[in-house]
């Protein structure tokens, strides 16, 4: 499994486990319109990614929680979950 099919399938295990507690909205930049590329770049740098695969939390304000670049613990991702959801 490749590291970005590896990301997924933790992301989605990740979203498996939450989907009752918040809202999974994926996003993926490496499939777009070139006119959409400007509107993406804002996007990306309003929630402070600088790579991919990313993972954004952010919270009921759509505030920036925690940005995880790269490969993502899963239990780190829960705890934060947690944190927002109290």
């Amino acid at each position: 499994m490749d590291f970005f099919s590896n990301h997924r399938s933790v992301v989605q295990q990740i979203e498996r486990q939450n989907s009752d507690k918040v809202t999974f909205v994926w996003l993926d930049i490496a499939v777009y319109q070139e006119q959409d590329y400007e509107q993406l770049m804002r996007v990306a740098e309003e929630m402070k990614v600088q790579t991919a695969p990313a993972l954004v939390l952010m919270d009921s304000q759509r505030q920036v929680v925690q940005t995880w670049q790269g490969n993502v613990n899963p239990e780190e991702v829960n705890q934060a979950i947690e944190q927002v959801v109290k």
